[in-house]
């Protein structure tokens, strides 16, 4: 299912809009606190420094540039779906894409974007970008602990795939979640089962 998935989100892009249309209807029903107020848990996740919240509309233009002004060596292995601004608008409202983002409490900048795409069939995939100053200060573990912490709440099963070739985004999620099982899937990438780490650390 999941290289189906993948395969329709790359090269069948019509076929991934229905489905993605589709996708969003049936999590209003199923999921419908995904629009409940879940900054108390993002606040409670926040690294020291900085601060977790959910996006809302009016960030979405801040978000698309932060991706957009990005390094493309840096964002090579990143690329969950384009970064202009009528992508993100559109996932935004889409009824199946939780968006959130990380914000420098010193100078307000926004650092770092991290989101759940959730399947109403109960499982989500996570994926998350920091700014490259930003890095190593603890804002990569905290949004994937964040993440499994939602979808433990909501009933949830946390996937994501990563980079063989990514050690910094390996070692982050190893810190923020505990992982459940791992196996490739071609082209470099490894998928993840992840729940929330009973590990304080």
């Amino acid at each position: 299912m999941l290289r189906f998935l993948i395969k329709c989100k790359h090269k069948l892009p019509w076929i991934w809009r229905a489905l993605e249309w589709a996708n969003g209807l049936l999590c209003r029903l199923r999921y419908p606190a995904l629009g409940d107020d879940l900054n108390p848990i993002l606040e409670a996740e926040s690294p020291d420094g900085y601060r977790l919240s959910l996006a809302k509309d009016a960030d979405l233009s801040a978000i698309s540039q932060l991706l957009l002004s990005a390094n493309p060596v840096y964002v090579k292995n990143f690329h969950p779906h384009d970064f202009d601004l009528q992508t993100l608008q559109r996932l935004y409202r889409s009824g199946g894409f939780l968006m959130m983002k990380a914000t420098h409490l010193g100078s307000g900048e926004l650092v770092g974007y991290f989101f759940l795409r959730v399947f109403c069939v109960g499982k989500t995939f996570q994926g998350l970008y920091v700014a490259q100053p930003h890095t190593s200060q603890g804002v990569g573990r905290s949004m994937w602990s964040a993440s499994a912490t939602i979808c433990s709440c909501l009933g949830l099963r946390m996937m994501a795939t990563v980079a063989q070739d990514n050690p910094a985004s390996l070692r982050s999620m190893r810190h923020g979640c505990r992982v459940v099982s791992e196996k490739p899937i071609g082209g470099g990438y490894l998928a993840f089962a992840l729940s929330k780490s009973h590990i304080n650390l």
